[in-house]
């Protein structure tokens, strides 16, 4: 199959036509590109074939969903390759939280605090929760619902009224930077 316009793979999806030779084509088209990206990340061949299924997946959902819009700005390799990093940070945070409960967990398991270490924790918690007062309302609202009680991003987003998922997604990012700015500034 010869390279297809981004409208021509749209219109075809949308309207169910040739559906297998299309996604055959995707695949056959920026398998590569894809996985070059997650190998160059630090992601092995496994991960890398993951993140192009779900990246796959992903893009014919919104395909198929109407929640695509094709720009002219951008190709679609770049928006494909935007989806792959996206999903890509999401798994490493996910491998970061669980490899941080693991520490925690051989750490306190072995011995049990001294009043030194309580002290020393005591502090750092109460640095931290001042760090985190110091972001607006909304900003701890959203970071509280996600982090402390699991919300979905669309359960924040009706809960609090901020439009859809990933404008609060958008918003989240925001206040983990400005978090991250005030923590870094404070420690220097």
């Amino acid at each position: 199959m010869l390279s297809l316009p981004t409208s021509t793979i749209l219109t075809k999806l949308r309207n169910g036509e040739d559906v297998e030779q299309i996604t055959r084509y995707l695949y056959k088209t920026y398998e590569r590109p894809l996985k070059g990206y997650i190998r160059k990340m630090g992601g092995s061949s496994v991960d890398a074939e993951d993140i192009v299924q779900e990246v796959m997946i992903a893009f014919l959902r919104r395909v198929l969903s109407d929640t695509f819009e094709e720009r002219q700005d951008t190709k679609l390799e770049s928006y494909l390759i935007g989806i792959a990093r996206r999903k890509w940070l999401k798994k490493m945070e996910g491998d970061h939280r669980r490899l941080e409960r693991q520490y925690q967990f051989t750490k306190n398991a072995g011995t049990p605090n001294t009043p030194e270490q309580m002290v020393e924790e005591g502090d750092y918690r109460q640095w931290a929760w001042e760090q985190f007062q110091l972001l607006g309302e909304k900003c701890r609202l959203i970071l509280t619902a996600f982090y402390r009680d699991e919300l979905s991003l669309e359960k924040i987003a009706e809960l609090y009224e901020l439009g859809t998922a990933q404008a609060v997604k958008m918003r989240k990012f925001r206040c983990i930077q400005k978090l991250l700015k005030l923590t870094d500034y404070a420690v220097r």
